[in-house]
């Protein structure tokens, strides 16, 4: 993984207070005081939380916040979870109503952190602003062994997943996106199917993937 230390010594206005073997302490010098910590190694929970940021999430464009939003409250609270593990944060998210027709109330969480932010933008190639066509599985996580396959896919089924009968569908609008989760998928020994389409409302070509739901995997439900 690219050098985290190094990275946070650049960010201007970031300070390390601290290092340890498998992570580093950070505070912004000015405006909020708040510690955070920022991993020196990809884990399950931070392979996760990187999915279902990409997917569900997005990080604002012109200022350090991170914004997830979810109809699920189950989700919600497994995110926030494993976000506040890995970061050493304690964020909190809000229930929302959404007044379109016929619309579950939405769970929402907006994470202010500049070394969050720089994180995940510089070393994991999340874009800021709107990303949908152009996200990609980051290098680190490809080459990374099976269990954070594992937990990055399963961070891609929960947010982004949905049933079709037999079958567990991803749908996306980067096929590059779609295309690596078939080789990781492969990797994993699922047994998936491509598939494409042209949505005429939006004038544009959709991706997806769909694979049989197997017996304790994958189900989106680990802890």
């Amino acid at each position: 993984m690219r050098n985290v230390i190094q990275l946070m010594k650049n960010t201007k206005n970031v300070e390390i207070i601290s290092k340890e073997n498998k992570e580093i302490k950070v505070q912004v010098v000015s405006g909020s005081n708040k510690t955070v910590s920022i991993p020196l190694s990809i884990t399950e929970d931070l392979s996760y939380i990187i999915a279902a940021i990409m997917c569900d999430g997005h990080l604002r464009k012109n200022m350090f916040r991170i914004v997830f939003e979810v109809t699920d409250n189950k989700l919600m609270e497994k995110f926030i979870s494993k976000f506040n593990k890995t970061f050493k944060t304690k964020e909190k998210y809000r229930e929302r109503n959404d007044k379109r027709l016929n619309r579950k109330n939405l769970f929402r969480t907006q994470i202010n952190s500049k070394p969050i932010v720089v994180f995940l933008n510089e070393v994991f190639n999340i874009p800021k602003g709107r990303k949908s066509s152009k996200i990609v599985i980051p290098c680190q996580i490809k080459s990374s062994d099976q269990k954070i396959k594992e937990a990055f896919l399963e961070g891609v089924i929960d947010t982004d997943g949905g049933d079709r009968g037999k079958y567990i569908g991803i749908t996306s609008k980067s096929e590059r996106f779609i295309d690596e989760l078939i080789v990781m998928s492969d990797e994993l020994n699922l047994n998936v199917f491509k598939d494409k389409w042209y949505n005429k409302e939006y004038d544009r070509d959709y991706y997806g993937l769909k694979f049989k739901r197997l017996r304790g995997y994958p189900s989106g439900q680990r802890g």
